[in-house]
């Protein structure tokens, strides 16, 4: 299995996704020692330093930011980072002690308006936790004009408008009025995560371009070369996976499985490109060969027309019109044969280095 620290010295993880106390990277679950926590700050912290910092007075904090005392009020888990670390796009490394992205991850949206969270658009870029409490609905309220005020003209169930998970007034169940809500919207988000993201995605990029990917078992990093592709799993796999847990299974080399996909993008470039052009060029030729003759054709008849000059006067300019139509002619097809000439020579040498390729 390949060292990843041998791949590349300049492999990155997600720094946003680690507690910034103690570096460790958060695990996508509640109530764990290294589930993450939101500060009000922004930050996201391990559920144990949050609640070491928390038991110490402000001053002997190592976390100290303009928020004070407020910043540990929080009493949620920050679920908006555990929904981000539950997609199939992430994977842990030991070796680099954070994640990396293992799959093409879009920017995350709001549950809400479905708008993507922006590091650009200052209206979507920083944290912000929904509070829990929410106004009725229009529809669920009557305005009594004798009362001079608003009665329930129908039953309403105050629920989160993302989870769907009804509030209530007591304290135990997590569900009050004055606690937080478990997620985010659109109008702040996860600055440094969105900041990261678009770095991650390159590397990503990279590793892809340099024969890299990220067995589908153990999500270890591992060279093509050496990987393997389970035919009926439909899965990559490292050599290790592959003897341990296929072996029974048909399996071909994942450069026999790349070489196919390859070949097969080429062909559909053959038919969608090649062929494309040459009956595009086809189809020009022939109007182009209908349009000489056509041409041809109606210059004769302008030149024959020069008899019926009535006269000398007349004669000349009929003569100019056509003087003037042969050298626009010939001008056009002195520039226009270069082009030609240049692309039948440049398809040729195409043609000779496929000749010449011994591979």
């Amino acid at each position: 299995m390949l060292d990843l620290l041998n791949y590349d010295k300049r492999v990155k993880i997600f720094e946003s996704l680690n507690c910034i106390l103690c570096k460790e990277p958060c695990v996508p679950i509640a109530r764990q020692p290294r589930s993450p926590r939101l500060l009000h700050c922004g930050s996201a912290i391990c559920h144990e330093c949050f609640e070491k910092e928390k038991s110490l007075k402000q001053e002997e904090r190592e976390h100290k930011c303009d928020w004070g005392e407020t910043c540990f009020y929080n009493p949620n888990f920050a679920y908006c980072v555990i929904d981000v670390l539950l997609q199939d796009c992430f994977t842990l490394s030991p070796i680099l002690g954070g994640y990396l992205l293992m799959k093409p991850l879009v920017n995350p949206e709001c549950p809400m308006c479905h708008d993507e969270y922006s590091n650009k658009d200052a209206s979507k870029k920083a944290f912000f936790s929904l509070y829990a409490h929410y106004l009725m609905s229009q529809d669920s309220l009557v305005l009594s004009p004798i009362l001079g005020g608003y009665l329930l003209q129908k039953p309403f169930r105050p629920e989160c408008p993302i989870c769907q998970d009804e509030y209530s007034d007591k304290v135990d169940n997590k569900k009050s009025f004055w606690l937080y809500c478990n997620h985010i919207i659109c109008q702040e988000c996860h600055l440094n995560f969105l900041c990261e993201l678009p770095e991650m995605t390159r590397q990503l990029e990279e590793m892809d371009k340099s024969g890299y990917r990220f067995c589908d078992e153990c999500k270890k990093l591992d060279i093509v070369d050496e990987m393997h592709h389970c035919k009926k799993c439909l899965l990559q796999l490292c050599g290790n996976c592959t003897y341990k847990n296929h072996r029974s299974h048909k399996a071909i080399t994942l450069l026999q499985k790349e070489a196919g996909l390859m070949s097969h993008e080429l062909c559909d470039l053959s038919i969608s490109e090649v062929q494309t052009y040459n009956q595009l060029f086809s189809g020009l030729h022939k109007e182009l060969s209908d349009g000489l003759q056509g041409f041809d054709q109606k210059l004769l008849k302008k030149k024959r027309d020069l008899t019926n000059a009535s006269t000398f006067e007349d004669l000349r300019e009929k003569h100019k019109k056509c003087t003037e139509l042969k050298t626009d002619f010939e001008k056009c097809s002195e520039e226009y044969m270069p082009h030609v000439r240049k692309y039948e020579k440049r398809v040729k040498e195409l043609m000779k280095t496929l000749d010449d390729d011994p591979n």
